[in-house]
């Protein structure tokens, strides 16, 4: 079996370190929220993160959260997708611009 070339660095794009997601990113997306997984129990819960700047790294939030059911400190802080898919076509929200009427 061949041996696999090295592709690079999965963190960079052309050369470019990518930037970690922000609050301000999340919300220009039409999501306002967080879903948090706690690292040890896997239990989760959403997040509302309107008070916080545009600034903060969406990463940042999980290091810093503790569960409220066993306690752990850390977690997995991801945006909350299912915010915008509320107002994508078949969600509630959803309202079709023209020609679609």
């Amino acid at each position: 079996m061949a041996a696999r070339k090295a592709i690079g660095d999965p963190r960079r794009w052309c050369g470019e370190p990518i930037q970690p997601m922000t609050l301000g990113n999340m919300r220009q997306s039409g999501v306002r929220g967080l879903v948090a997984t706690c690292c040890a129990c896997s239990h989760n819960t959403e997040v509302d993160v309107n008070a916080w700047p545009d600034d903060v790294s969406v990463r940042s939030f999980g290091l810093h959260m503790r569960c409220t059911m066993c306690g752990h400190l850390g977690a997995t802080a991801i945006p909350n997708w299912k915010e915008r898919a509320d107002t994508m076509p078949g969600g509630a929200r959803y309202r079709a611009s023209a020609p679609y009427r």
